[in-house]
């Protein structure tokens, strides 16, 4: 969460601060959410750009941010899969 609060200080308002957090905390905490640094930090980045981009709405950007995490931060992805998403990072 601190790289999250990181990626927007002095670029977001407290309030919509506090909504990614909110988001970020109820993806993370998801059972399916593989628990390590490039995927937290990875979705903390993906959730600052869909709302720059407009998405602020937060059923909206939580629903979006839920469908991408599923895609690419599931725990269960292959090692295949995860090493080219890693090799981006």
């Amino acid at each position: 969460m601190e790289y999250l609060k990181g990626l927007t200080k002095g670029i977001l308002s407290s309030n919509e601060v506090d909504v990614l957090i909110q988001i970020y905390d109820r993806v993370t905490n998801q059972p399916w959410f593989a628990s390590n640094a490039y995927s937290r930090e990875g979705f903390a980045m993906r959730l600052v750009c869909l709302f720059r981009y407009g998405i602020v709405n937060p059923a909206h950007l939580e629903r979006i941010s839920i469908v991408w995490s599923l895609k690419d931060f599931d725990s269960n992805m292959t090692t295949a899969r995860g090493a080219k998403l890693k090799a981006l990072y």
